[in-house]
């Protein structure tokens, strides 16, 4: 399966994170995006199975069984929605290129940690990754992750 970028950015390794829970792989093995837009969108089909109410982490699951976490920022759960603006429901499906929320980054990245957007092939996924880039420039129309 291919996984396309959440949004418009920079991306880097995991481990740029430093944050002890992502950047150690625990959850999953992934990529972070350093935004340089404010929607971040669906990176592949599937249905939403988790939607955090305070916006700040989604999980998709595709058909295949590839379960997908898109956590944004490190402590954002701590901003309780503040710069969350969420345009999904969780239960409902989504396309590639989907919005799922809409985030003023100048407005939080002063408050957390970071504003990296974490995408993670969870470790009890069906799929594992067998491909994925993790650096240079990418958009919503670039595979960076590809599962099998």
């Amino acid at each position: 399966m291919i996984i396309n970028s959440p949004l418009k950015g920079k991306l880097e390794p995991l481990e740029s994170l430093e944050d002890g829970v992502f950047s150690a792989k625990i959850m999953g093995d992934g990529v972070v995006v350093m935004p340089q837009e404010s929607i971040v969108r669906a990176p592949m089909a599937g249905k939403l199975v988790t939607v955090f109410p305070t916006g700040h982490a989604y999980g998709i699951e595709a058909k295949d069984g590839t379960k997908v976490l898109i956590h944004i920022g490190i402590d954002s759960v701590n901003l309780n929605g503040e710069g969350f603006d969420v345009k999904v429901k969780q239960g409902k499906k989504v396309k590639q290129g989907d919005p799922l929320v809409e985030v003023n980054f100048a407005g939080i990245k002063d408050q957390i940690p970071s504003i990296g957007v974490i995408m993670i092939v969870t470790a009890d996924s069906e799929r594992k990754i067998v491909g994925k880039t993790e650096t240079g420039a990418t958009n919503i129309d670039k595979c960076v992750i590809e599962t099998a």
